[in-house]
């Protein structure tokens, strides 16, 4: 199997076969899984009976990309781990050409999004509307939890009006703490930097409950 790391830098299974899937979970394998791609070292494991289980780090360039997993009899792990070390240094080179391509088509994407979105950002009707558009943007982008605040008319406060990446009991919990605060001008560097530490503890990426996006 292949464990790659999502796009909030956990690791997680993007593949495997029908030899391994009984296998796949379990806490201490999530823990070695970590230990391989974090340390780049490869980790070989006794897995019951005769059985073996292998940890490849898939690095290029002294980058991790992933963790290829290989369960098969120990003495089987034993004589081709030559081999094994061989395909996980290929695997790795593959993995790193595909990041590179889909990290240029994105900054190219990036860049004629922005262009559309300053454009619809002109044509905006509204606050609200153009942070929709925006947040909308960046939840895009960078497939991360984004919300958007509005400063109210004749009002020294700012209002959650957007938000994109969060489940409906996310989106009440953030409501809640962070519906409204001062507007962002007139607080102090430290107290900017007590909300952006707030908001970051709030949303957690991957919460089971259901996800809206406006």
């Amino acid at each position: 199997s292949f464990a790659l790391p999502d796009s909030a830098g956990r690791l997680r299974v993007a593949w495997r076969d029908g030899a391994s899937a009984s296998a796949s979970g379990g806490r201490k394998r999530s823990v070695r899984r970590r230990t391989a791609f974090r340390t780049k070292r490869a980790v070989q494991v006794d897995a019951g009976q005769d059985g073996g289980l292998a940890l490849f780090p898939l690095v290029s360039r002294g980058t991790p990309f992933g963790v290829l997993e290989i369960t098969a009899p120990r003495q089987a792990i034993h004589d081709g781990w030559e081999l094994l070390e061989a395909v996980a240094s290929q695997a790795a080179i593959t993995f790193h050409n595909l990041f590179e391509q889909r990290s240029l088509r994105r900054q190219v994407e990036t860049l004629e999004r922005a262009t559309t979105l300053g454009r619809d950002l002109v044509r905006a009707n509204d606050p609200d509307g153009a942070a929709q558009l925006a947040v909308r943007f960046v939840g895009e982008r960078f497939e991360l939890p984004v919300a958007g605040w509005v400063a109210t008319a004749n009002s020294q406060r700012m209002v959650l009006t957007s938000v994109r990446g969060l489940g409906s009991r996310k989106r009440k919990q953030l409501n809640a703490v962070m519906g409204a605060f001062p507007r962002w001008s007139s607080l102090s560097s430290s107290e900017r930097g007590a909300l952006v530490r707030r908001f970051e503890s709030e949303p957690r990426p991957g919460a089971p409950d259901r996800v809206e996006d406006p």
